[in-house]
């Protein structure tokens, strides 16, 4: 029997979110980064962050994204309660 790998949940909702908004993704995410002053590169590495991470998004930086996407920085955190 083979096993299946799967990715572990990520941390943040953010790939979803710019996946959901008018556009292209790629433009999507130029256009945040401009937002909150960042590089692309360091988009995609928050991107990768999982539940089990222990980096984070700076919290200051958390309330620019959620400004971005019109929400609050609760909303951006993927919750996986047992």
């Amino acid at each position: 029997m083979q096993k299946v790998l799967t990715d572990p949940p990520k941390k943040y909702s953010i790939m979803r979110k710019l996946k959901e908004m008018p556009g292209t993704y790629r433009d999507n995410c130029y256009s945040l980064c401009l937002h909150i002053g960042i590089s692309v590169r360091t988009l995609d590495n928050w991107m990768k962050y999982t539940i089990d991470s222990k980096s984070s998004i700076p919290l200051e930086t958390a309330y620019k994204i959620a400004e971005f996407f019109k929400c609050t920085p609760d909303e951006l955190m993927n919750r996986y309660d047992a």
